[in-house]
């Protein structure tokens, strides 16, 4: 029982960082697409 909880809540935070990083990495390709416009 107890170890079902820990897997759940990894699941979750590995869900939420999942999340974080891909919305991360779209601000990073918005940025870049912006730094490719300024320089043509």
């Amino acid at each position: 029982m107890k170890k079902n909880k820990a897997k759940e809540r990894l699941e979750k935070l590995k869900n939420e960082v999942a999340e974080e990083i891909g919305i991360a990495g779209q601000k990073a390709k918005a940025a870049l697409k912006e730094k490719n416009i300024n320089k043509s």
